[in-house]
């Protein structure tokens, strides 16, 4: 199967990685793999409000979907060079592990900011480099 990848573009990506993350959570025999739900909302509203000054969740996570747009796998940046990711329990062999480090080394690159004192800003890696 083909997936897809994605940036985070708007508020449903929220709610569609909320779904995804308690599919995991309960496919994974309620075992942390992956991230909480609780965690999502910790990540949210503290870590990228208060402690990094972001206001937008657009270009702090990335996606990858099946053909029925739905999640199997997500990238989260946390902090200055500190990226999480989230995998579906399917999704177990080598070759997608191979795929997700890869993409956490090569996709996110990030950068100190000036915007009251200093955060992460991920940069998405375009196909041009």
């Amino acid at each position: 199967m083909e997936y897809r990848m994605r940036r985070y573009e708007s508020e449903e990506d929220y709610w569609k990685l909320r779904e995804f993350l308690r599919k995991v959570f309960t496919n994974n025999g309620l075992r942390e793999y992956s991230w909480h739900v609780a965690r999502l909302y910790y990540w949210r509203w503290h870590v990228m409000k208060n402690c990094l000054k972001v206001y937008s969740l657009n270009g702090h996570n990335i996606f990858w979907e099946d053909g029925n747009k739905k999640i199997v796998a997500a990238v989260s940046c946390e902090g200055f060079g500190e990226v999480h990711s989230q995998v579906h329990p399917f999704l177990t062999a080598k070759s997608w592990k191979k795929r997700c480090l890869k993409s956490r080394r090569s996709t996110f690159l990030a950068r100190m900011t000036e915007s009251r004192g200093s955060g992460c800003s991920p940069i998405l890696r375009t196909e041009e480099g």
